[in-house]
Formats: C-alpha cells, structure tokens, sequence
C-alpha cells in the first residue's frame, strides 16, 4: 500500500490524519491503552469500576504523537479536533479496504497534531446514562479521526450543537433516545425529578432554538399533527377536553380520540366571528399538553451511524436500549470484556456504506423481534424490502457490495456489508411460509436469487440450495425439481458438513416417495444417499427409561414436566433432562452436569485463552466490546493462529494430567466473570472443571477442543444434554436426552459421532411415558 495514495484518501487543509508505514517514529509514540479509565480520571465524580482492580481494559491503536498542547488537554479535545477538522475538508475520503488488508503491516493512524479549546462537561453531566452514552458514541468514535469521514460537513455540524449543549438538554436526548415512542411531552420527560409534572428544569428555550429543519429536536404543532396531540394526553385529560367542548366523556380512549377527531374538522364556526370548533379543540389542547417534542430524523439517523461505528458488532437480538444498557454496563465496572489485543482496521469503506449497513442492522434487529411475536405480516415486510434492497442494489450500484470471488478481503470483514445484512434478513424469514402457504412463491423466487447473485451473501451457495429443494419438496411437491436441486448443491465445491447431511438425508426421503417423483430421479437420490450416507450414520449405545409426565396446562409450550421416583412420600419434578441426570446418578455416577454447548465451549476456551484474545488478527477484534474474535466463526481461524495452536498443542501435551487441571481451573476462576465465550456459574462448584477433565482424559479434552476450532460456525451448537461422572473411578458418560417423539437432528449425529472417534463414553437416552 503505498504512503501517497493513502494520505490522499484523508488529505486535509493544514494537520490531518495520516497513514503511516510502521517505521520507528521521529518522535516517542504514547499509546492510548485505555481511553474509558484516562476519561474517568479527568473527573472525580465519575463513577468507579467495580469488580476489575486488576484486570486490564481493551488496548486501542491510536497513536498521539506528544506537542506542547497535549499537557493542558484532554481526549474530548481530541475527538471535537478531528470533528472540525473534517468539517474543513471539501468532501469525506474513500478508504481501500483492499490495499489495507493487503498489507495490514503498513497500517497505521495518527491523531491530530494541534488542538483546540473546548470546555468539555461529559463528566459533568450528573446523569450515568448521559455521562456513559457521550463519553462512549461522541468521544470514543471520535478519537479515531478515521471516523469523521463517514459524515458530511451538516451532520459534523450537528454533532457539533449536539455537544455544546447544555447539561440539562444532553441528558434529555439521552432519554429520547433510550426510548421508542414517537413524541414525549416535556412535563413527563423529567422523569428523575420529584416534581415531575413541573417544567423548572426543561430546557424549552434551548431546545426551541435548535428546533429546525437540521436542527438537534423537532417540537410537536397541534395544528399539523393533532392525531399524535391527542394520543399523548391521558384519559382524564381527554376526559376534561370533551367535557369543555359539551361533549360525551364517559368513553374509552379511543372512542374519545375519534370523537375529538370528528371536531378537529370542523373548520367552519357557527356564529360569525365566533371561533371554529377546531381552533376551540386546538386551544384547550395546546395548553394541556405542553410542550412537546422528539428527537429530528437527522439526530437519530447520526446517532445510529455513531453507535455501528462504536459496536459493529451488535447482535440481531440486541435493540437500541439494550446496547445502551450494555455500554452503561462496561462503564460502570460491571460488564469486563477480555482483554484482547484490539488493532483498529476500518470495515466501512465511505459514508454510503455505513448508511447502507446500519438501515439493514435495523431491518436484522427489526425482524427477529417480529418473529419473536410472531408478527408474520412485519416479516413479510420486512423481506420483501431486504428482497427488493438487494436485487436492485446488485444490479444498479456495484458499491454495494464486495464480490467475495474477487476480493481478497477476509471472509470475516466481508460480513460488514448491507448485502450480507439483507440476506440474512431473508433467511430468516424462511420459516414464515408454516404460517402462510402462498408465502413459499416468493421465498422460491428470492432463494433462486441469491444464489445468482454476485454480492456478498450470508450463506453458501450449498444452503440456499438445500432451503430451496426443501421449499420444493414440502410446499410446491415439486420432487423431481427438488432432487434436480440436491444433485446441483452436492456438486457444490465448499460444502459444509452440516449441509451435506441435511441433502443427505433429503434425498434418502425423496427416494423412499412411491408417487410424484421420476424413476430417474428417483434412482439418483436412492444411489446418492447409499453412497454418502456412511459417514453421517450415527449408531449410538440407546438407553430407554419410563417415567410418569405430568399433563401440561392447556394452551402452553414450555418443556414436558416429569415425576421423579418418590422417595420418602415425598414427589419431586423436573425437566426430561433432569429425569435422565437422576436416573444416571442411580445408577453409578455421582454427579452430573446439564451443559449442553456450553461445556465445549468453555473447555475449548479455557484451553486456548490466549490463542483465541492474545493473537493478532486484523480485523478479528475492531471494538472493546466484543466476547470473541470475528474470525472465530469462519473457516481461517486454525489458519489465522496455526503457529501458535501448534505451539500451545506441544505445551499441553507435555503437562501431567494434574497440571493440565490446574491450569484451565486458574483459567477458567480468572475469566468466568468476563462477558467470553465462556459460561459463568456453569458448574455447581468450580472445582468439577478438574474432575471432568480428570474423567474425560487430558487427550480427550485436547481433541474435544480442536474438533470445535475447526467448525465452530457449525459445532458451537449440537453437544449432548448432560455428562454424568464419578470423580472416584474416573468414569464419564455423554448423554443425549431425547422425550416422546423427539429424534437426533444433524448436528446432534455429527458430534455424537466425534465423541465416540475421540472414544469417549456416549450414548443416547429415550425417556417414554409411562
């Protein structure tokens, strides 16, 4: 990557940012190691971190070369530095992902050299949630000066306003924005003070002034919209309107609404030079609410663009007051995310990408909450315009997306387009065609597409084949199309495992059909999954147990409730899984453990710490509030760390068995309180990590973990139920659980047959009513 090209990309008037080639500096270099404690000291009052004396915060790459100013400064100078600086530039930067992934050695940012006066108040705000939300979106994003160019000169003018207000008004954006109603009255935003209902401490003349077209705030005019007026106002206000106006008001609300509805029409007043019937319900209105206002679309679209740059890596499960919770959280000591080795590479080419990308994260955040209600119609929605963003974005503006058959980029960077998002938006609305039948034409139609389509998805070619001939088999009964469909996928080069079994298994029912599918195709599918299946068959040892279930109440979902053998009159109920625990313990075993996934899970973490939070990977870890590394879920993380992997394999096998329990007990009672990918409190004591590793066998647990690195995309997901031991004869059992009716799903079959290559004492569990 050459220097000229790459200092054009952030060429500014005077001192700028610059890319650097990592050669010993002129000047000493101060790393900024940890930016959230250096901004709590500035402050006393700044609350303490809780729970972390020694244990060190999240290192940031930002370099500050020392100047004379630096001794009278702080880091809210910083950041408003770079936001004026930027707003002096003509037009924001492109940045080459390409050229910077393709020698991430030569990368390197730099802050500004001089610095302005601002008497920054963050820390002065007397509110935790306020302090947290500016110190983290308007003084973390900014301090990297690479940031300010995914905003126009407007919006870094607004950003601007936004931090020069006064203390009262920035803890109120912080409560506007922690909420999801559309418009709040003045009176019941104080919602912290004691009089509440008083408007003493509202900032009414601030928040006009910034009341504008680009402005911070919008405030609510009754004349324009007296729908979202009378909406605001509680029962008894509504109550009172009607009655002032000689009208009924002993009514629901809604029924009061469209009464003073009917009146807001009524333009034309009865008496010459009498007042209109609307102008006496805008006035009696007016005063009762008060003032009223909400955040401007440009403040909430700039916020959301701030906090992807602040957590790219927010979850589809995570909606907006839970990622101010989790920030609050971090600040106040009692969220610690480990200490890993954070090396800022830019995942956003322009301003037009991060645009793109936070509109479909909130379409992601937008429909698992639809689905999670089961609002079928927002799915459908939803769907449709994540069908209608991608096609017409993969046919028009090639920006859009990366073509991964052409980038170099990693695979796990590639996930930060709109492209991928959309898609992801779409698979997830596979399940909607159980609830809608016509529905499965345009999952048909938008499965086709993907497959066809050249930008970034986020699944393989393999699955959108396999969803695809399922759509085929169960809804159109369209057999001979989707064993067509199964032959193509399977001639996919990069299938997954977990895919193939799934076409496997498809194709094995398709040849047991007697009707509606060709004899050639028939006799495909038959010879495909004779030839195939060897390697997905699962021959377990079966165990069967009888035990009374409870009857559920009616109308309920929750798992099927078992009695327990009575002891001493006394009944005792459980889950299936807590059946089958009790019937092992009976049976030889001491104690036992419902861990599912995240008994891998811990011990592959607890085995390789270091390995997965201490190697650098660029772009792996590009935020402090990440549990893992991104590349942790892709197929490059054995080849991203195979030096070190091989380095910690050869030093682990050289441990007697007692050290090797040591070690990952001080592991795991160092770490479990850190949000990783380990589960805190996952044992009943602390002390039965030693005792399972004791029965499993140090070479067992070794390949247990290396099984999960290889695939944790796949395998992170699947482990059996239970593990059953006795710490006295080193005996362990892994236990499937399945009730009445339940059966072993493919990643089941793949990890039961990995634990029994790994020879570890497995079997699987049926438990039958009585």
């Amino acid at each position: 990557m050459s220097q000229k090209s790459l200092h054009d990309f952030f060429k500014v008037k005077g001192p700028s940012p610059r890319i650097q080639k990592s050669k010993s500096p002129k000047s000493p270099v101060i790393r900024v190691r940890k930016l959230t404690t250096m901004l709590a000291q500035k402050s006393p009052e700044s609350p303490k971190r809780r729970n972390s004396p020694n244990i060190k915060l999240p290192r940031f790459s930002l370099d500050i070369r020392p100047t004379q100013a630096h001794n009278n400064t702080n880091l809210e100078n910083v950041a408003v530095l770079n936001i004026n600086s930027a707003i002096d530039k003509n037009n924001p930067s492109e940045i080459s992902l390409n050229e910077i992934y393709d020698s991430p050695a030569e990368f390197k940012i730099e802050s500004l050299n001089n610095f302005i006066n601002y008497n920054g108040c963050i820390n002065s705000l007397r509110d935790i949630s306020a302090e947290t939300l500016f110190k983290a979106i308007f003084v973390d994003v900014f301090l990297n000066p690479i940031n300010c160019e995914f905003f126009n000169q407007n919006e870094l003018r607004l950003i601007m306003s936004i931090l020069m207000l006064s203390t009262k008004s920035k803890v109120i954006i912080t409560r506007l924005l922690k909420r999801t109603k559309p418009w709040y009255r003045a009176r019941d935003i104080n919602e912290s003070s004691k009089q509440s209902n008083t408007l003493d401490d509202f900032p009414l003349d601030e928040i006009i002034l910034h009341s504008n077209e680009n402005g911070v705030f919008k405030m609510i005019d009754c004349d324009d919209d007296i729908v979202s007026v009378l909406q605001l106002l509680n029962l008894r206000e509504l109550q009172d309107v009607c009655k002032r106006l000689k009208r009924p008001h002993v009514l629901v609300k809604e029924k009061l609404i469209d009464q003073l509805l009917g009146i807001a029409k009524m333009n034309r007043s009865f008496f010459p030079g009498a007042t209109s019937p609307r102008q006496q319900l805008l006035s009696i209105v007016s005063q009762l609410c008060g003032p009223a206002i909400q955040l401007s679309d440009m403040t909430l679209n700039i916020v959301k663009r701030i906090l992807t740059l602040l957590y790219p890596v927010r979850t589809r499960f995570e909606e907006l007051k839970d990622v101010f919770w989790m920030i609050t959280e971090v600040d106040m000591g009692k969220r610690i995310y480990p200490d890993s080795v954070i090396a800022y590479y830019p995942v956003f080419r322009n301003r037009q990408h991060v645009i793109d990308y936070t509109e479909a994260k909130s379409a992601l955040v937008d429909i698992t909450v639809a689905m999670k209600l089961k609002n079928w119609e927002t799915v459908k929605r939803l769907s449709t315009m994540a069908y209608n963003k991608l096609m017409s974005a993969g046919n028009t503006d090639k920006s859009f997306a990366i073509n991964p058959r052409d980038s170099n980029l990693p695979s796990h960077v590639r996930r930060f387009t709109a492209s991928f998002i959309w898609s992801k938006v779409l698979m997830l609305s596979i399940d909607s065609p159980k609830k809608d039948p016509n529905y499965a034409n345009f999952v048909g139609q938008f499965l086709k597409d993907l497959i066809n389509y050249d930008g970034v998805i986020c699944a393989s070619a393999g699955r959108c084949y396999s969803e695809l001939s399922a759509v085929e088999m169960k809804y159109n009964k369209n057999f001979d199309e989707s064993a067509r469909l199964i032959e193509k996928a399977l001639s996919e080069k990069h299938l997954s495992i977990v895919i193939e079994a799934e076409l496997i298994e498809r194709a094995g029912k398709l040849a047991s059909k007697t009707t509606g599918i060709s004899e050639n195709w028939k006799s495909l599918m038959a010879t495909l999954n004779i030839t195939r299946k060897k390697k997905f068959e699962c021959t377990p040892i079966e165990n069967y147990i009888e035990a009374k279930k409870m009857q559920a109440e009616s109308g309920t979902i929750a798992k099927s409730i078992w009695l327990i053998d009575a002891e001493e009159n006394m009944n005792s109920y459980a889950q299936v899984e807590i059946l089958a625990q009790s019937h092992y313990m009976k049976n030889g075993f001491t104690k036992g453990l419902h861990c599912e996934g995240n008994l891998p899970v811990t011990l592959c973490t607890c085995a390789f710490w270091n390995e997965i939070y201490s190697v650098s990977v660029p772009g792996a870890f590009i935020c402090r509030y990440q549990h893992a590394p991104l590349d942790l879920w892709s197929s490059m993380f054995i080849e991203n760390r195979q030096k070190q992997i091989q380095k910690r394999i050869v030093a682990l096998n050289h441990l007697d068995i007692e050290d090797f329990c040591e070690e990952m007990y001080e592991c795991y009672v160092s770490h479990k309180e850190h949000s990783s990918l380990m589960t805190p409190n996952l044992f009943h004591d602390d002390k039965d990590i030693k005792e399972i590793i004791r029965c499993l066998g140090m070479k067992k647990v070794i390949g247990l973990c290396l099984v999960l690195l290889n695939d944790f995309y796949h395998l992170s997901a699947g482990f059996p139920d239970l593990i059953v031991w006795n710490a006295d004869t080193l005996e362990c059992k892994v236990v499937e659980v399945k009730g009445p009716g339940d059966s072993l799903s493919i990643k089941q079959k793949l990890w039961i047959n990995r634990l029994m290559e790994l020879g570890i004492n497995t079997e699987v569990c049926y438990v039958k009513a009585k």
